[in-house]
């Protein structure tokens, strides 16, 4: 009676041991897919800002250095650039 005790114990312990392993691996493939999915979250909005950067940027250079007959030359020009896409 004490020898199937000792083994019903025995099974027990090893079938916590295996539950828990398999619960430590599943929180670990959890856990790497959070922050794979927070790294590209960060990379899209660093990426968002940067591009609004160099809009914001290249939109005062080009504010700055323009003057009126300019500006109507480069509307001219691109108005052209799109009638030839047609």
């Amino acid at each position: 009676m004490l020898k199937n005790a000792e083994a019903t114990a025995e099974r027990i312990r090893e079938n916590a041991e295996k539950a828990a392993a398999e619960t430590v691996k599943r929180r670990e493939v959890q856990a790497s897919a959070k922050i794979k999915t927070a790294e590209a979250a960060m990379v899209k909005e660093l990426q968002e800002r940067a591009a609004n950067l160099a809009i914001a940027t290249a939109t005062e250079i080009i504010t700055s250095k323009l003057d009126e007959k300019a500006s109507l030359e480069l509307v001219d020009t691109a108005v052209g650039e799109i009638e030839k896409l047609n």
